[in-house]
């Protein structure tokens, strides 16, 4: 029967992961506390939390919430999950790379918008570029063409400027 601490525990969990723009599931067993704090402090400063959860309310949680697990699928072993709030890239990649230093914790799965996302869609996940660099990459795309534009008709502008002063200087001439 559930108790009112977990009932609240579980309403908690609930919010924060309806929240979350991305959720990745792991395995944090064999990472020393001191080391987990670290994670934490990291994916918080890139606007993420790094949080141990119960597995039970994880799965109750996951299910009111209408995410979608494969059948065959169940959460076991101690599970920390990872909760993007503002970006959905930028926490991933900060436990990436705490992962390869250690390799700890080891990913599971986890979720894009409510959608299944394998071990490796997530790692593929982790590999995007930053919102900035995106940013950066589309704004310089979109205006290749654009100076491309300005030069071509500053071209052309520059062949009437030159004519007219040849005739110019053609009249002064025969002046």
């Amino acid at each position: 029967m559930p108790n009112q601490k977990k009932i609240s525990t579980l309403a908690e969990i609930q919010e924060k992961i309806a929240s979350a723009k991305t959720l990745v599931l792991t395995n944090y067993q064999g990472l020393k506390v001191s080391q987990i704090q670290e994670l934490k402090k990291s994916v918080k400063a890139e606007g993420g939390e790094f949080t141990v959860m119960k597995n039970t309310l994880l799965n109750i949680a996951l299910k009111n919430l209408g995410y979608n697990l494969p059948k065959d699928l169940n959460i076991i072993d101690p599970t920390a999950v990872l909760l993007s709030f503002k970006d959905e890239v930028s926490p991933l990649k900060k436990l990436t790379e705490f992962a390869k230093t250690l390799n700890l914790p080891t990913i599971k799965f986890g979720f894009l918008d409510k959608g299944y996302l394998s071990e490796s869609q997530v790692q593929e996940l982790s590999q995007i570029p930053p919102r900035e660099i995106l940013y950066a990459k589309l704004v310089s795309s979109a205006s290749g063409p654009i100076y491309g534009l300005v030069y071509t008709l500053k071209g052309n502008l520059n062949k009437i400027v030159t004519i007219i002063d040849k005739y110019k200087n053609k009249k002064s001439a025969n002046s």
